[in-house]
């Protein structure tokens, strides 16, 4: 038995807490969804209660399945032989991401809200914020929107960053690809059959040539990347998407006839500079993400000649991640999301900002709480 004491909160006795950690010990984060589906209980909420009332029992339980894993002959590193081939492939079976069970699928007979996209950024898993991402899923679920825009840095892959890191601030891959996974998953359940789900390139995640995982590939097998096998085995949405998902990757997208969604490059001082920054590069209307903040800048450029009159606008949309990463001293971020509604010709922006947990989001005319 773990050596921890622990106060039990109210809805957990301490047989369901012990039970929740036995799934953590013998599958590791898996557990989390596994216990959720013999409790019924939501993978978010068994995994925000562990994580935050008994973080040192969680983080004992994981160590137990991390030995576990190395000690299991199916799983613990081969001592070299004459069969190479067998050991490459133990080994790369054990470096590539898991992949959680397929959902739900939708019923048939919901349909999507045409004119609605939901866009939303910089979750960074591991480190998302549960309240916020609950927040997320339920305006989604209530809009059933057209479509949903993830924009850019989806997994941190704080792993294989370039970045000093601090042993005791540091996950793997497979924590990163489980809370992703479950998330992606969460979306199916809840999306209409006929809504589309986009990832956007960033500089964290994605197949751009910015993204963490190509910076981290380039350096260190150059040679085999130039493989037309390897490009396709070893890119982002081979090892990060799952089967099931419908999500798609894009580099950048266009809705509403001229409004640019990207993950973002600039980063300027205060809300909404770094949207107008944007803009200003582009000579466009953007949505962005990256900063972390939310903000917007409107600028209209009057009509001349044959030009005719247009309003630039531009917007950062804030994030879905903890604000307190451990490796930023007091960030100034701010945790929401953009809803964009077309309509004849036009379209009209929201950007929804989440405190403590919940949001008033004005396009549904009301309170959403996680």
């Amino acid at each position: 038995m773990p050596r921890h004491t622990r106060v039990v909160p109210v809805g957990w006795s301490a047989a369901e807490t012990e039970a929740l950690l036995e799934r953590v010990r013998a599958e590791g984060n898996q557990g989390f969804y596994t216990y959720a589906k013999t409790a019924n209980k939501s993978y978010d909420a068994c995994r925000m209660y562990l994580q935050r009332n008994h973080r040192e029992a969680w983080l004992e339980a994981m160590e137990s399945w991390r030995i576990a894993q190395f000690r299991n002959p199916v799983t613990a590193p081969k001592e070299k032989g004459p069969n190479r081939t067998d050991e490459i492939a133990d080994w790369w079976d054990t470096f590539k991401p898991v992949s959680l069970p397929a959902p739900k699928r939708p019923k048939a007979n919901v349909t999507a809200t045409t004119g609605v996209t939901v866009v939303a950024s910089d979750l960074h898993f591991p480190l998302q914020d549960d309240a916020a991402v609950s927040v997320l899923l339920r305006t989604i679920e209530e809009l059933k929107p057209e479509r949903v825009v993830l924009n850019g840095d989806l997994p941190d892959l704080l792993a294989i960053s370039k970045y000093p890191k601090d042993v005791r601030q540091t996950w793997s891959l497979q924590d990163e690809a489980v809370a992703f996974h479950g998330f992606l998953r969460a979306l199916e359940e809840i999306l209409p059959a006929d809504a589309a789900l986009i990832e956007i390139d960033a500089n964290h995640s994605g197949d751009g040539t910015e993204s963490r995982w190509w910076r981290y590939l380039s350096d260190r097998i150059p040679e085999l990347l130039k493989t037309p096998r390897a490009l396709q085995v070893m890119s982002y949405p081979a090892w990060w998407h799952p089967e099931w998902s419908r999500i798609q990757m894009k580099p950048e997208l266009v809705i509403g006839e001229d409004l640019l969604i990207t993950h973002g490059t600039f980063v300027r001082r205060g809300g909404g500079m770094s949207a107008k920054a944007h803009s200003e590069s582009y000579l466009n209307s953007v949505m962005h993400g990256h900063t972390h903040r939310q903000g917007a800048s409107m600028r209209r450029v009057p009509a001349i000649g044959s030009r005719g009159e247009q309003v630039i606008k531009a917007y950062e949309i804030g994030c879905l991640c903890r604000l307190d990463p451990g490796y930023v001293s007091v960030p100034d971020w701010t945790q929401g999301f953009a809803i964009v509604v077309e309509g004849e010709g036009r379209y009209g922006v929201e950007l929804v900002t989440i405190e403590e947990g919940a949001a008033v989001v004005t396009t549904l005319g009301k309170t959403i709480r996680a």
